[in-house]
């Protein structure tokens, strides 16, 4: 999607980051960065670091609330 997440692997190794992507149908539209001990999204960014349009946020923001912050995020280092 031409942003730099792939230059975030190690701090998912170490648990420092968790990355999801928000896909509609098969096209990815917006990658996710959340810190897990804190269950924050970092960051949120489509194609070339655009934010996220309106309506992809309010899908972001359901998902979060129903599927993050009621669960727990575990490191793969546990």
């Amino acid at each position: 999607m031409s942003h730099c997440v792939n230059t975030y692997a190690q701090n998912c190794i170490s648990g420092r980051s968790a990355i999801v992507s928000l896909r509609f149908e098969v096209e990815r539209r917006i990658t996710i960065e959340i810190h897990p001990p804190t269950k924050r999204i970092v960051q949120a960014r489509g194609r070339f670091n655009r934010l996220p349009a309106p309506n992809e946020q309010k899908i972001i923001d359901m998902w979060f609330s129903q599927v993050v912050k009621s669960k727990t995020i575990s490191s793969s280092n546990e």
